[in-house]
């Protein structure tokens, strides 16, 4: 792991630009909601960040035939708490 200071929020927002339109022809919604600039900074791995919100974005959009998927993240303690959920049948 390469541990470094990293954008919880740019990179929710990168990655739902990057199923934006997948989702839309979809049907599907994609909405994020506690993920803006004031959410710190933490130490993590960015590229491993990516990977696992990619992978649970990618599901969920897979698997909500119509509906909305939303990320949400929020600061709690020295920590960030990253949720994707969905209106799927998962």
């Amino acid at each position: 792991l390469q541990i470094q200071p990293v954008d919880v929020h740019a990179r929710v927002d990168a990655t739902l630009q990057l199923f934006g339109a997948l989702a839309t022809v979809g049907g599907v919604t994609l909405r994020h909601t506690g993920c803006s600039a004031h959410v710190p900074a933490v130490a993590a791995d960015g590229p491993a960040l990516d990977r696992v919100v990619t992978n649970l974005v990618s599901n969920a959009v897979k698997f909500t035939p119509a509906g909305e998927v939303t990320v949400s993240c929020h600061a709690e303690g020295d920590s960030v708490v990253l949720r994707v959920a969905d209106t799927g049948i998962g």
